[in-house]
């Protein structure tokens, strides 16, 4: 079950609600919020994963939990934050830490208790969220681009997590994604329409590292963002943000927004299974029909 608070950016949720269930009572309710998604895909839960400190577009899924409710193998139930004084404490939800030592932190990776409830963090949204993509030119300057993309983060013109990833993740992340686009277009599937498909990745994203990650705020602060970030970036990466505006163009690149598309979802906030084709394509399998059941199969997940 979810209880959601607009004044409060906060979500209380239960076990079993799902990265999708919380997406969609967000729309349906046309609420000006949206939350730290991962690219784990729709289906699963927002307390599982934060609690094992899984990493979002905007964060570490650990600053998203707060006010825990646990039950102790003694049966008894814990309350974290201002709830250890009161579950009705007019506090709770808006001062995670509570009075005294923190206990929350013992229940993250942990086998201390059942964790039955929880706060959610919610973000507001803004008026401006566009989705930064950095693509290093040479891959010798590759500890350069890192430590400058570090420096961004610290100086606070990213507020939300910078993911890079290398060539060969970007192929088995992009490429299954143009696969399924022609598939749906009536190409049938072939090992040469997967070569076709990863030409067309390679071509665009020219095989080498890229960053990833949300910028927001205004339409003043996003555009300074984007400036001082590409400066800054100048001569070690080619800069581009793509904007919540630009995914809605129709006159825009059919293949450019399929492969753009999930990136900039995630950075938005919305969930998607876009991602769990992956493990399939590096292996040369063919998509499942469903990329959720990625679980019933014989292919393992690295991290």
């Amino acid at each position: 079950e979810t209880d959601l608070s607009v004044t409060r950016h906060v979500a209380e949720i239960e076990p079993g609600v799902t990265q999708g269930q919380m997406a969609e009572a967000l729309r349906r309710r046309d609420l000006p919020l949206l939350f730290n998604a991962t690219g784990a895909g729709a289906a699963t839960s927002l307390l599982g994963n934060s609690l094992e400190r899984g990493v979002g577009y905007f964060g570490l899924r650990t600053h998203d939990l707060s006010d825990l409710e646990v039950v102790l193998g003694t049966g008894e139930i814990l309350r974290t934050g201002p709830a250890v004084l009161s579950k009705d404490a007019k506090t709770r939800l808006h001062y995670p830490h509570g009075l005294g030592p923190s206990l929350d932190g013992l229940f993250f990776q942990s086998n201390l208790g059942v964790v039955t409830a929880a706060g959610f963090r919610l973000i507001p949204r803004r008026a401006c969220h566009g989705t930064l993509i950095a693509k290093l030119r040479s891959e010798d300057q590759l500890t350069a681009f890192v430590d400058a993309l570090a420096d961004i983060r610290r100086q606070g013109l990213v507020e939300s997590v910078l993911h890079v990833g290398s060539p060969n993740r970007v192929r088995v992340t992009l490429s299954p994604l143009v696969y399924r686009a022609f598939l749906a277009q009536g190409s049938p599937p072939s090992a040469k329409l997967r070569q076709r498909v990863e030409t067309l990745v390679r071509e665009n994203f020219q095989e080498t590292w890229t960053a990833v990650g949300p910028i927001f705020g205004t339409t003043g602060q996003v555009e300074a963002a984007r400036a001082e970030i590409t400066e800054r970036l100048t001569g070690l990466a080619e800069v581009t943000l793509i904007s919540e505006r630009a995914l809605e163009d129709e006159q825009a690149d059919p293949l450019s927004q399929t492969m753009i598309r999930p990136l900039t979802e995630l950075c938005h906030g919305h969930p998607t299974d876009g991602a769990l084709d992956s493990p399939h394509w590096s292996l040369g399998k063919e998509p499942l029909s469903n990329p959720a059941a990625l679980d019933s199969t014989e292919t393992g997940l690295r991290f």
